[in-house]
C-alpha cells in the first residue's frame, strides 16, 4: 500500500481542489476532507458526529458510498452507514487504513485542514499513516482572511472558534485561524523527513497551475506526462465536486483554477503591515501572524 498524500493548509484555503487536482492524477486516488483522526474510536466519532456536527461525516459518507459501490446515491450512502456502524468497535486509524487498501496501488490524497485545529489529531493522522507524505499549501495571511470573509461573512471562524474577543460583540479572527494552523504545521515539519513534505504557495499555483501541479507530481513520485497534467487541470471533474446525494449531500469545496484565480486576486504580494482590510477599525495583522508570514517569504 502507497503511503498517502494529506493537503496541509489553512481551513479556508484551497486545499480541497489541491487535493481532488492531485487525486486525478492516474496514480492517485482523491478523497473528501475525512473526519476519521478527530477521535481515537469509531464509536466515539460516530456518537460525536450527530447534529450540528453532522455535515462533517459527509466526505467520509460520500467516499465510502463511492469506493463501495461505485456511485454516489442514496443506497450508497445507507451502505455506508452500516459499513460504519459495524465497525464501531475498531479504531478510526483501522478504517483510514481500509480506505487507503481499497484504492491500492494508486495512492489515496486528501484534504487535512481540521486536524491542525487539535494537536491530538494531527498525532493520530501520524500514527494511522507513519510513512505519509505532505504537502503544505501556504496562503498569504491577508488574502486567506479575505477567502474566510468570503464565505457566511467569515462563518468558518466562529466556527473554529477563532474570534476576537477584545470587542464586543466578538468578531471573526482569521489571523487567528491562520497562524493556529501553520504553526501546527510548522511543528509536524518539524518531525518529517525534509523529503516527506513538499510546500507549495498558493499564489504560484494559481498564477500557473500547469507547472506547478507538475512539479508538485515530480515531487510526490506522481506522473506528470501531459495527459496526467491534463487531469490535473481539472478538479472540478472529480467525483467529489458539487454536492452529493441526500444524507451526504454537502459538496465539497472544489473549484476550477480559472474560478480560484479569479476570487483570489490582488497582486503576488500584500502588505502585512497594512490594517485587516475586513476590519473597520483598521486593526493591523498581529506580530506573531507578521512574524510567521516573514518567514514563508511573504514581506
Amino acid at each position: 500500500m502507497p503511503a498517502p498524500v494529506f493537503v496541509l493548509a489553512a481551513p479556508g484555503a484551497p486545499a480541497q481542489t489541491l487535493a481532488a487536482a492531485l487525486g486525478r492524477n492516474p496514480a492517485a486516488q482523491g478523497l473528501p476532507d475525512l473526519p476519521l483522526a478527530q477521535a481515537v474510536r469509531m464509536d466515539v466519532l460516530l456518537d460525536e458526529m450527530t447534529g450540528l456536527r453532522g455535515g462533517q461525516m459527509h466526505g467520509l459518507l460520500r467516499a465510502l458510498s463511492h469506493l463501495l459501490s461505485g456511485e454516489q446515491t442514496l443506497a450508497g450512502v445507507e451502505m455506508a452507514r452500516r459499513w460504519l456502524g459495524v465497525r464501531r468497535h475498531l479504531d478510526t486509524a483501522r478504517v483510514a487504513q481500509d480506505l487507503a487498501a481499497r484504492i491500492a496501488p494508486r495512492v489515496m490524497v486528501a484534504p487535512a485542514g481540521a486536524v491542525l485545529l487539535d494537536p491530538g489529531a494531527t498525532e493520530r493522522l501520524l500514527a494511522s499513516f507513519p510513512q505519509a507524505r505532505f504537502v503544505h499549501l501556504q496562503m498569504h495571511p491577508v488574502r486567506h482572511g479575505r477567502a474566510v470573509m468570503a464565505q457566511g461573512g467569515g462563518a468558518l471562524a466562529l466556527l473554529t472558534g477563532a474570534l476576537d474577543r477584545s470587542v464586543q460583540p466578538a468578531l471573526p479572527d482569521p489571523p487567528a485561524l491562520w497562524l493556529q494552523a501553520e504553526e501546527a504545521v510548522a511543528a509536524l515539519a518539524a518531525r518529517l523527513p525534509p523529503q516527506r513534505l513538499v510546500t507549495l504557495r498558493c499564489e504560484d499555483l494559481l498564477a500557473d497551475p500547469a507547472a506547478a501541479l507538475a512539479a508538485l507530481a515530480g515531487a510526490l513520485d506522481l506522473p506528470a506526462g501531459p495527459a496526467a497534467l491534463a487531469a490535473m487541470l481539472d478538479p472540478v471533474a472529480s467525483p467529489f465536486a458539487g454536492p452529493g446525494p441526500w444524507g451526504a449531500h454537502l459538496p465539497g469545496d472544489i473549484r476550477s483554477w480559472p474560478d480560484l484565480a479569479a476570487d483570489l486576486a490582488g497582486g503576488a504580494l500584500l502588505p502585512l503591515t497594512g490594517p485587516q482590510p475586513w476590519r473597520d477599525d483598521g486593526t493591523p495583522l498581529p506580530p506573531p501572524v507578521r512574524a510567521r508570514a516573514a518567514a514563508q517569504g511573504y514581506g
